[in-house]
């Protein structure tokens, strides 16, 4: 607290200053001390912003003091036009943006990381706009940082093969195994508080970058677990149908909906 109260020493007496706080998620255990100590001295006037992965705790919402004074906005992934903009201030060549944009999409992170690789050329990779292995090791290091046990990793893993995820398919896909330890609930509320993860009606779903690279780097990384992962997610598919459908041509198109890909697609849908 006494470091943080040194950095932002010149906020407390400049009402024009602007205090930006970025990766605000790693100051979880000071934001209590930041709402309910720190800010309320600071002068009228000043402008702060906290910019973090995480939402504000409810507790901003609910307090009288803070009822007006407080603005939360929800970042999505930059749009073309502007994914375009940013590559073209960090030099990217003209040749290779589309690639680029290919690969990152709208992601600030995977954008900027994507670009310096290609802005250099240091390699085949970077010219044709493909991250080399340093940067997509960067990218999940910086993407899917303090995951909290093994099983929020696998959870991760069905989430990125799965073309959307659901409690139901955690507690199949991963509940089954003999060293799981946390509940498919809790699994399925941490992965909802991602960044990278959106929700949609059928259930959750990761940013497509994310989507790659974390399946990319089971199958990499560990070809048994995944396959044995895949078989998992793959026979969840026809018993989601429940009563509702029984033909063959109806089990069919699920499957094709709820997999993403893998090994044993060809021979499930055949």
């Amino acid at each position: 607290m006494a470091a943080f109260t040194d950095a932002a020493a010149p906020a407390l007496s400049d009402p024009r200053a602007v205090l930006m706080i970025d990766a605000f998620e790693w100051c979880d255990e000071l934001e209590g001390w930041l709402r309910e100590q720190f800010l309320p001295q600071l002068p009228d006037g000043v402008l702060v912003a906290l910019a973090g992965r995480q939402p504000p705790e409810p507790a901003w919402r609910v307090d009288p003091s803070w009822s007006g004074a407080l603005l939360v906005r929800g970042l999505a992934d930059l749009s073309r036009a502007a994914a375009l903009q940013l590559l073209e201030l960090r030099g990217v060549p003209v040749d290779v943006r589309g690639s680029v944009l290919a690969f990152a999409g709208g992601h600030p992170l995977a954008l900027s990381l994507a670009a310096e690789t290609a802005r250099r050329c240091c390699d085949a990779a970077a010219s044709s706009g493909r991250p080399g292995e340093e940067v997509r090791q960067t990218l999940l290091t910086e993407l899917i940082e303090r995951v909290p046990t093994p099983d929020h990793r696998m959870a991760l893993h069905v989430c990125a093969h799965a073309e959307t995820t659901s409690e139901q398919l955690l507690r199949a896909v991963v509940a089954g195994n003999d060293t799981t330890h946390v509940d498919p609930a809790t699994l399925f509320a941490w992965l909802r508080t991602q960044p990278f993860i959106m929700s949609g009606p059928a259930g959750l779903y990761p940013n497509d970058t994310v989507r790659e690279m974390v399946d990319d780097d089971l199958r990499m990384r560990d070809p048994a677990a995944y396959e044995q992962m895949h078989h998992k997610v793959a026979e969840f598919a026809p018993g989601s149908l429940g009563a509702h459908a029984t033909a063959r041509s109806t089990v069919q198109p699920v499957q094709q909906r709820v997999l993403r890909g893998g090994p044993a697609v060809a021979r499930r849908s055949a």
